[in-house]
C-alpha cells in the first residue's frame, strides 16, 4: 500500500512537472524565432530603405525636371543629357529620363527638323495614329544614351495614355506599366514615372495649358536587380519579392527566388505608398530546415532541466525505498552533475557566437574561444590576459564603452548596442553586443552577453553611403551632397564664399583624345583643386566639368581676385598624361557669390553662382566674376527682353520697311530690300542688330522668316502695280538656319502663286557666315532655291571669309558691298581700289554688283568712275513704310509722264 501510494505521489509529481517544462519550451523556442525573426527584420529593413531611398531620389530628380523644363523651355538635348548625368541613378544605368512634349500633327515637322540639327539624323515619328494631338519621346537621358525609342508616340499604349490623363488632371506623379517596346536588350515590362508639364502664364506662374511630361523609364525588375543585389548577397538566405497592391490581385513586380516557396518559417512585409502605386516588399527567409537529428537550443535546455528532474525524482524514489542507499544516490546526483556541468562547458565553448563575463570596470572574468577569434587571439586565456580594460583596449572610442555601461546600469539589460573596436592587430570590427547585469557567487555585480561580428554588413552600409553622397569619377561629393553641405551651413550660419567652375575648352579634350583621356584629365584637376582647400573647405563636382567649392569665412574683393588668380593657375597648367605633356589651353570660367543670411535654400545659392559664371562665359571666359544684384538685375531684364521678343509676333509688333536699290546713272528705281522693324511699347523702336541674333539663337527666326516672306511679296505686289512695266525686283534677307529650313522652301511655291509673283523678281541675301556650313549642303540649297527660279546675292560682301573660291563654288548672282567699304570713300583711295577690285571681280564672274550706304554725291560719282551701276543709301532713300514709298513711287510715275508729254 505504501509503495503504491509513494508511487502515485511520484507520478502525480511528475506529471505538475511537465507542464512548467512545456511552457519553458514554448518561451525558449518563441525566443529562438523572435531572435530569428530579428535577424531577418534587420536585413529586410536595409534592402527596403535601399530600394525606398533609390525610388525616392528617382522622384525627388524627376520633379527637379520638371522645374527645368517649367522654367526652361527652351532646354536644348544636351542640357538635358547633362542634368540627367547628375542623376545618381544614372551612374547605374537603370532609369531612362524623357521628355515628352504634347504635340499636334502640324508641330511634327518642325521638331523633327529641330532633331536633324541637334544631330539626330535619323529621328522619325511612330505609332502616331489618328489623333490630332500625340506625345512623342523627344529628349531620352541614359547611361547607355540609347535612342532607339525617339519619336515613339507614347499616347498610343492604353495604359500610358491613362496614367497621362490622370497626371495632367490631378497634376500629380503617376507610375504606369506597359509592355516591352522592344528598344533595347530586355524583355521585362517597362514601368515609367509620368509628370506633367504646364505652360508658364504671362505672370511667369504655372498655368492650366499642359506643355508635356517627364518620365523616368526603368525595367523595374532589372533595376531592383541592380539596386538590391549588394543588399542580397550579403545573406544567402535572404529572398525578396516585390509587389503592386491596389489592383484585385496583387501583381508580382520582382522576385529575387528562382522557384516560389510556401514553407517558409519566417516572413516580412513592408509597405511603401509611391506616386500612384501601393508597393508591398515581402522578404523571405530561405534558409533550410534542420535535419531532423538536430537539437536546437531549447531542446537541449529542457532536455537538460528534464534530467535533472528525473534524477531528482530518481534520487528521492531511491530515499524512499532505500535509505540504506543514501550515500550511493549522493554519488549518483554528483556524477549527474558534473554530467550537466560538462555539457555547459561544451556549449559554452563550441558556441559560434563569442560569450563572456566581465567586471563593471572593464576586465573580462571569462571569455569562449569564439570572441577571442574575433579579436584575433589564439585562445582565451590569451585574451584575458592582454587585455587589462575593456573600454580603453578594444573600443575605437572609449566614449562608446561608457555610454554602453550608463545604459545597463540604467536599464539592467542593452540588446544590439552596435560600437566599433579593433582587434588585437589595429584592424577595424564592427559588434553588435547584448548584456544583462548579474550577480557573482561573491556577491559582486558583473555583467554577462554576447557579442556578434558585423563587420561586413557596417562596411556595405559604409559603402552604400559613400556611392550615395560621392561622384565616381573623381570622389568628389556630388551635387546631392553639395545641397546637403550648403543647406547645413544656411542652418548652422555657417558663412563664406560659394565659387562655381566651368572649365572652358575641356569638350575640345574629349572630342580630340577621347573620354578616357577626358576622364583622366578631371581627376588630376580634381586633385589640384582639393589640395587648395583647408581642412574646413568643401569642394564638389556637380556635372560634367563643373565643380563648387566652399570657402568658409568672409573675403575681401582683394583675396576673392588672388583666389580666382590661383585657380586660374592651377586649372591652365598643362597635365601629364601617359607619361608626356599635353599643352591643353583649357582655363575657367569662375563665379562667386557670398553665402550670408541673404540666402534661404542651397538651390538659390548655386543659381547665382551659376549666373556669375555664365556671365564670364559671355564675356570671353578665362575670367571671374562676383555676383551682385545688378548682374541679377541684367539677367531679369534679358530674360524680360527674351519674353516681349518671344510675344512681338502674336502681338502684331513687327512691321516691314523697303529701301529702294536705284540705278547709279539715273537715279531710277530698280528694286527693294525688305526691312524688319521692331517697336514694342515698353520698350520703344529696338535695332535689328539687337534681336535679330536673339532670334536666330531660339529657333524664333524660323516663323518669323516666314511671316517675313509672306508679308513682303504682298507688299511687293502692290508697288510693282504702281509701276508694272519697271521691272521691279525685291531683296530678302535670309538667316542661316533659315537656309537649312525644309519647311520654308517647301512653302516658296504656294506663297509665290498666293501673292501673283513670278520668283525670278525675288533675290535672296544671304551674309558669308551663311555659307560657313557644310559646303555640300549649302550648294544643295543655293541650287534648290536657284532651280525655282530665284536669285541669290551675297550680303555686306569683304567683311566676312570672303574669297574667289566662294564665288566660283556656290551658285550666285550678285554680291553687296558692305557699308563699311563705302563710308569715307571720298578720303580713302585704298577703298576706291578695293571697290574697283570687287567690280572688276564682279564682272568676270558674270555677278551684279550693288553698294550699300551711299550717302554723298561724291560717293556715287566714284562708285560709278569704279564700273558700279547700281547702289542703294540714304543719299536715295531712308527705309520706308509701304504707304511713304508707294507715295514716293507715284510721284515718280507722275514726273516720268510729264517728261514724256513733254517731249
Amino acid at each position: 500500500m505504501l509503495a503504491q501510494n509513494i508511487r502515485l505521489w511520484l507520478f502525480i509529481t511528475i506529471s505538475l512537472l511537465l507542464f512548467p517544462l512545456y511552457f519553458l519550451y514554448v518561451a525558449l523556442q518563441q525566443g529562438e524565432q523572435q531572435r530569428a525573426y530579428e535577424q531577418l527584420n534587420q536585413h529586410a529593413s536595409l534592402g527596403f530603405d535601399t530600394a525606398q531611398r533609390n525610388l525616392d531620389a528617382l522622384q525627388e530628380h524627376l520633379v527637379s525636371l520638371r522645374s527645368m523644363m517649367t522654367y526652361q523651355p527652351e532646354l536644348t538635348r544636351q542640357q538635358f543629357d547633362q542634368f540627367n548625368a547628375q542623376s545618381a541613378l544614372s551612374d547605374y544605368g537603370i532609369v531612362v529620363y524623357e521628355w515628352i512634349p504634347k504635340t499636334t500633327l502640324q508641330q511634327a515637322p518642325a521638331l523633327i527638323r529641330e532633331a536633324v540639327n541637334t544631330g539626330i539624323f535619323d529621328f522619325r515619328f511612330s505609332r502616331v495614329g489618328s489623333d490630332e494631338v500625340f506625345y512623342p519621346i523627344y529628349y531620352s537621358a541614359s547611361a547607355q544614351m540609347n535612342g532607339l525609342s525617339l519619336g515613339i508616340n507614347l499616347a498610343d499604349i492604353d495604359s500610358i495614355r491613362e496614367g497621362m490623363m490622370l497626371a495632367a488632371k490631378d497634376n500629380s506623379l503617376q507610375l504606369v506599366i506597359s509592355e516591352n517596346m522592344g528598344v533595347d536588350e530586355s524583355t521585362t515590362p517597362e514601368v515609367r514615372l509620368l509628370l506633367p508639364v504646364f505652360v508658364l502664364n504671362e505672370q511667369g506662374e504655372v498655368g492650366p495649358e499642359l506643355r508635356g511630361y517627364v518620365s523616368a523609364m526603368t525595367h523595374f525588375d532589372a533595376a531592383m536587380q541592380i539596386l538590391l543585389g549588394p543588399v542580397l548577397s550579403q545573406r544567402q538566405n535572404l529572398g525578396l519579392e516585390i509587389y503592386r497592391e491596389g489592383l484585385q490581385d496583387a501583381e508580382l513586380l520582382f522576385s529575387s527566388l528562382r522557384q516560389p516557396t510556401s514553407n517558409s518559417r519566417y516572413r516580412i512585409d513592408f509597405t511603401q505608398n509611391y506616386a500612384n502605386w501601393q508597393l508591398r516588399y515581402q522578404f523571405v527567409d530561405l534558409s533550410p530546415p534542420m535535419p531532423w537529428w538536430y537539437l536546437s537550443r531549447p531542446t537541449l535546455i529542457v532536455t537538460g532541466i528534464g534530467l535533472i528532474i528525473s534524477l531528482f525524482v530518481l534520487l528521492l524514489r531511491h530515499t524512499l525505498y532505500r535509505r540504506i542507499r543514501a550515500e550511493e544516490l549522493a554519488r549518483e546526483k554528483t556524477r549527474s552533475l558534473e554530467l550537466v556541468q560538462n555539457e555547459y562547458h561544451n556549449l559554452f565553448e563550441k558556441v559560434v557566437e563569442g560569450v563572456y563575463s566581465a567586471t563593471l570596470e572593464g576586465q573580462f572574468l571569462k571569455v569562449n574561444p569564439a570572441l577571442a577569434r574575433a579579436f584575433g587571439y589564439e585562445e582565451p586565456r590569451q585574451m584575458q590576459q592582454a587585455v587589462e580594460h575593456i573600454g580603453r583596449q578594444l573600443h575605437r572610442e572609449h566614449q562608446s564603452y561608457q555610454v554602453f555601461l550608463q545604459t545597463l546600469l540604467e536599464k539592467k539589460e542593452v540588446f544590439n548596442y552596435e560600437w566599433e573596436g579593433e582587434d588585437r592587430h589595429g584592424n577595424t570590427i564592427w559588434l553588435s553586443e547584448n548584456a544583462y547585469l548579474n550577480t557573482a557567487d561573491d556577491g559582486c555585480v558583473v555583467y554577462q552577453g554576447t557579442l556578434d561580428v558585423i563587420t561586413e554588413r557596417k562596411f556595405n552600409e559604409q559603402q552604400l553611403n559613400y556611392q550615395a553622397n560621392h561622384d565616381a569619377l573623381t570622389g568628389l561629393l556630388n551635387r546631392t551632397a553639395c545641397q546637403n553641405f550648403l543647406e547645413e551651413y544656411l542652418q548652422n550660419k555657417q558663412w563664406g564664399v560659394v565659387l562655381f567652375i566651368d572649365l572652358d575648352g575641356f569638350k575640345k579634350i574629349n572630342d580630340t583624345y577621347g573620354h578616357g583621356v577626358g576622364d583622366l584629365f578631371l581627376q588630376k584637376t580634381a586633385d589640384r583643386l582639393k589640395q587648395m582647400l583647408r581642412k574646413r573647405d568643401r569642394i564638389a563636382r556637380i556635372g560634367g566639368d563643373e565643380f563648387v567649392i566652399y570657402f568658409e569665412g568672409e573675403m575681401s574683393q582683394h583675396t576673392i581676385k588672388q583666389l580666382a588668380e590661383r585657380l586660374q593657375r592651377e586649372v591652365t597648367r598643362p597635365v601629364l598624361l601617359d607619361g608626356s605633356s599635353i599643352a591643353l589651353h583649357v582655363t575657367a570660367s569662375i563665379g562667386f557669390t557670398f553665402l550670408g543670411p541673404h540666402y534661404q535654400h542651397a538651390r538659390d545659392i548655386l543659381r547665382d553662382a551659376d549666373l556669375a559664371m555664365y556671365e564670364v562665359k559671355k564675356n570671353g571666359k578665362a575670367n571671374y566674376q562676383v555676383f551682385s544684384l545688378a548682374l541679377h538685375e541684367q539677367v531679369q531684364r534679358q530674360t524680360e527682353f527674351d519674353d516681349l521678343l518671344h510675344s512681338a509676333l502674336d502681338n502684331d509688333e513687327f512691321s516691314l520697311c523697303f529701301q529702294p536699290v536705284v540705278c547709279l546713272k539715273d537715279a531710277r528705281t530698280r528694286g527693294f530690300e525688305v526691312l524688319l522693324r521692331w517697336y514694342n511699347p515698353k520698350l520703344g523702336q529696338i535695332s535689328p542688330d539687337r534681336f535679330i541674333p536673339l532670334a536666330e539663337k531660339s529657333l524664333l527666326i524660323q516663323p518669323l522668316g516666314l511671316w517675313v516672306i509672306t508679308q513682303a511679296l504682298a507688299g511687293f505686289r502692290r508697288l510693282s502695280l504702281l509701276q508694272p512695266d519697271a521691272g521691279l525686283y525685291l531683296n530678302i534677307n535670309l538667316s542661316p538656319r533659315q537656309l537649312q529650313d525644309d519647311q520654308l522652301v517647301q512653302a516658296l511655291p504656294r506663297l509665290l502663286t498666293e501673292a501673283k509673283i513670278a520668283p525670278e523678281s525675288i533675290r535672296f541675301e544671304l551674309t558669308e557666315s551663311a555659307l560657313d556650313m557644310n559646303e555640300q549642303v549649302v550648294t544643295e540649297r543655293l541650287s534648290a532655291l536657284r532651280t525655282m527660279g530665284f536669285k541669290i546675292y551675297i550680303d555686306d560682301f569683304g567683311t566676312g571669309y570672303s574669297s574667289l573660291k566662294r564665288l566660283v563654288q556656290f551658285p550666285i548672282d550678285g554680291i553687296k558691298i558692305d557699308r563699311s567699304f563705302v563710308d569715307g570713300l571720298e578720303q580713302d583711295s585704298s577703298k576706291q581700289v578695293m571697290v574697283e577690285v570687287i567690280v572688276t571681280m564682279a564682272r568676270l564672274l558674270n555677278l551684279q554688283v550693288i553698294a550699300e550706304g551711299v550717302e554723298t554725291e561724291v560717293q556715287r560719282t566714284l562708285l560709278l568712275e569704279g564700273g558700279c551701276r547700281f547702289a542703294q543709301g540714304y543719299l536715295f532713300s531712308r527705309p520706308l513704310p509701304e504707304v511713304e514709298l508707294s507715295r514716293q513711287l507715284e510721284n515718280d510715275t507722275r514726273m516720268l509722264d510729264c517728261n514724256l508729254q513733254s517731249a
